[in-house]
């Protein structure tokens, strides 16, 4: 099987994360060729090719000097290239099916890939978020205008990708053109909620999948917390509770909630360990603040998890966050808020706890709860641990996504046998 696999970034932020990983399962557990094709080609691989979508040199340099005098030409010429470029690497790599993940991070690009690669091969869309069925909101907090039209009068000024109020409207309608044209285009979710807001909009007349995504699960695992911290230099014998974003200064994250919180509940003497980039003001009494700044590795990213009692997971909205997922496979409850997908990567009192409100009094009370809880933390270690292997597990993440695709062939051959 050959699979091209389409996002805007190969390794910073979750979305890419997760998609990585997709594709290093799917080649171990079977024999797939992939070609995976990216806006900024970050490192090689030895499992399967990564090609940079760039520009022909002439139209980048044309599209340079347009720019001055005329931004939607410039940017018209570098789509044209940006498809040119596409329709090369379907040409001569030939795939079976084409996955799509994040695009809504790179500049210039957009759902008019999604509509190129449908003219040549069945499209599987992986969705991160609600980019693909809002004017332009990744997420979209408590707005819905997404299921009838996102519009000038959108109650979400400060999302992000940002969009000017005034092309909302049409942003919204030239997603629905393009999936109401490929009505085969296939979705697919690593949650639940984000299935159900799906088929609440754009995506109600197309197949969407639940998939969560997987974990290296022989790196994410328990192992001996004392002699992590020893390695990390963390104190030891205090309680430690980690939290961990990609931007801690993220609105969406939440840390401003939890440093409320944790003024108003800490545990005493806890170190407050941090990962994640870009400054964050911390200002909490009576806690050790220990930072590791951005981890880059898996093996890295493992050992912070593995050092903490607690992971807090305080974000306003999410999907299926790497980070709970990680924590749960290396034996680290989570407390986070009951929104979106969270609820259901946290089974309540056993796995981790759910703050019932978007608060710091909620936070902090959760926090108490969790302290106080006195089920052993072994045991808690050991749900944890059997719950990530239920959902995470490799096996079952490569089946269900090479299901999918054999299916979706199959249907394709059908059609022009």
């Amino acid at each position: 099987m050959n699979l091209l696999v389409i996002s805007d970034l190969q390794a910073a932020g979750g979305a890419a994360i997760a998609c990585q990983r997709m594709i290093q399962n799917l080649v171990t557990h079977e024999n797939v060729s992939v070609l995976h094709c990216v806006r900024h080609k970050a490192f090689d691989t030895t499992s399967h090719t990564v090609a940079e979508l760039s520009n022909p040199l002439r139209l980048q340099a044309l599209a340079n000097r347009v720019e001055v005098w005329s931004y939607p030409l410039a940017t018209a010429i570098r789509k044209a290239g940006l498809k040119k470029a596409i329709a090369q690497h379907i040409g001569t790599f030939a795939p079976d099916i084409i996955n799509i993940h994040n695009i809504h991070g790179a500049k210039d690009w957009g759902i008019d890939i999604v509509d190129l690669c449908a003219r040549h091969r069945p499209v599987v869309w992986t969705l991160h978020d609600m980019w693909s069925f809002t004017g332009s909101c990744a997420y979209t907090g408590n707005c819905r205008h997404y299921i009838r039209g996102c519009h000038e009068d959108c109650t979400c000024p400060d999302a992000i990708p940002k969009c000017p109020a005034d092309k909302l409207a049409a942003a919204w309608q030239r997603k629905k053109t393009v999936l109401t044209k490929w009505p085969q285009t296939t979705a697919v979710c690593p949650s639940q909620w984000l299935s159900d807001c799906a088929q609440q909009g754009l995506w109600s007349d197309h197949k969407v999948a639940v998939i969560p995504y997987n974990l290296p699960l022989d790196i994410y695992k328990p192992t001996d917390k004392a002699a992590v911290r020893k390695q990390l230099k963390i104190p030891p014998g205090a309680p430690v509770i980690l939290t961990v974003a990609e931007s801690l200064a993220d609105q969406r994250k939440g840390m401003h909630i939890l440093q409320a919180a944790l003024n108003i509940y800490a545990p005493p003497n806890a170190t407050l360990l941090t990962v994640g980039r870009d400054a964050f003001d911390w200002k909490i009494d009576g806690l050790t603040l220990h930072h590791l700044g951005y981890v880059s590795t898996d093996p890295a990213r493992a050992q912070a998890y593995q050092a903490a009692d607690i992971l807090i997971h305080p974000a306003l909205e999410d999907n299926l966050p790497n980070t709970i997922a990680e924590a749960t496979a290396c034996g680290t409850p989570t407390i986070a808020f009951a929104t979106g997908g969270i609820p259901e990567m946290i089974i309540d009192g056993s796995t981790g706890w759910l703050a019932p409100e978007i608060t710091a009094p909620s936070l902090a009370a959760t926090l108490e709860r969790a302290v106080n809880d006195g089920l052993a933390a072994e045991v808690r270690s050991s749900r944890c641990r059997a719950y990530a292997e239920t959902r995470y597990g490799a096996v079952q993440h490569a089946e269900k996504h090479l299901q999918l695709f054999r299916a979706l062939m199959n249907q394709e051959h059908r059609i022009h046998a």
